[in-house]
């Protein structure tokens, strides 16, 4: 059995693993001055409650975004547990290529997410994790990390509304009624809620249409005979302009022959193989993370629902790194 931990700002999440398949899966609060003993009482008390014993453990892999909290939970695992924890972090094989300017500083939380989804879905995806930050990450249909967005999260973002705004109630966040509210409340409510779903919606959608026009010219440069395409388009892109005044088809009315009208019945001719322009499939779009309850209902743009992404993420990790 596999012990997979997920730290972060806000909650962490513990996973046991076993055979391909999640067992168990607990979520306390984060607690940066947690000791090792502490960890212990937690551990001890999670695994009283069900059948497996920690004893069976064979692996631990941890992954933090609070750097306080390492320390301490790498004692509680080689005092307790009897394990070398796999903390996830530069120089961990994660099998996903990075494609940032600097690797070493994307979160560990974004890389096992994506190498959760990739694995489990084996396509290109945006996933958006609801957390302290809501993080949207872009992984390609070879699996590599092409990057992503950062944004505040949808709690602390109500936070900062209620902190700063003196007149305003503190209200209990919950789905609106009505897009219009009829009372402070409601009116808080609707802005909070359909606001943010509006920056998701719309962050999703440019994340589309580059992750296609990029793929469309990873595609054009990839094939054989792209650059004499492209060398020959811009030749002949614009005719000169003593060509045209010569050419009958620039002016109909000079021309020997009409113009024949088109036949709203006729069909067009099919495209040659090689003009055809093959559209490449849409990416997966996955909702994961602890806060996405607020806003995968009131939208129709996420494709899969995947709480625990990170901890599969981890798991495949793990076994990656010979940790079974």
């Amino acid at each position: 059995m596999i012990l997979t931990v997920d730290i972060g700002n806000s909650h962490t999440v513990l996973g046991v693993h076993e055979d391909e398949k999640l067992l168990h899966n607990w979520r306390i609060t984060t607690r940066p001055a947690c000791t090792a003993e502490e960890y212990r009482i937690i551990i001890d008390q999670f695994f009283t409650a069900v059948e497996p014993d920690f004893e069976d453990l064979t692996g631990l892999a941890l992954s933090s975004v609070v750097p306080d909290t390492v320390q301490s939970f790498r004692r509680m695992a080689e005092n307790f547990l009897q394990l070398d924890p796999l903390i996830i972090g530069p120089g961990v094989k994660t099998g996903m290529n990075i494609r940032m300017e600097n690797p070493r500083e994307v979160g560990a939380d974004r890389i096992v997410i994506a190498v959760g989804a990739y694995q489990k879905f084996k396509c290109s995806a945006i996933i958006v994790d609801f957390g302290t930050a809501t993080t949207f990450s872009a992984v390609s249909e070879n699996g590599d990390y092409l990057g992503g967005a950062i944004a505040p999260g949808i709690s602390i973002s109500t936070e900062a509304l209620f902190d700063r705004a003196a007149k305003l109630p503190r209200i209990e966040v919950d789905n609106p009624r009505q897009v219009i509210g009829k009372n402070t409340a409601e009116a808080l409510r609707s802005g909070i809620i359909y606001g943010y779903t509006a920056l998701v919606e719309g962050l999703i959608r440019r994340f589309q249409q580059e992750m296609h026009q990029q793929k469309v010219e990873r595609q054009k440069l990839q094939h054989p005979d792209s650059q004499k395409k492209l060398k020959y388009q811009e030749t002949h892109k614009q005719e000169p302009e003593q060509q045209k005044q010569h050419d009958p088809n620039t002016h109909p009315e000079k021309s020997t022959e009409k113009r024949k009208e088109k036949n709203p019945n006729q069909k067009n001719e099919p495209q040659k193989p090689e003009e055809r322009e093959e559209k490449p499939a849409s990416c997966l779009v996955i909702a994961t993370g602890g806060l996405h309850g607020y806003i995968v209902p009131e939208t129709d743009i996420f494709d899969r629902i995947e709480p625990h992404l990170s901890l599969e993420g981890l798991y495949h990790i793990a076994r990656l790194n010979k940790i079974d």
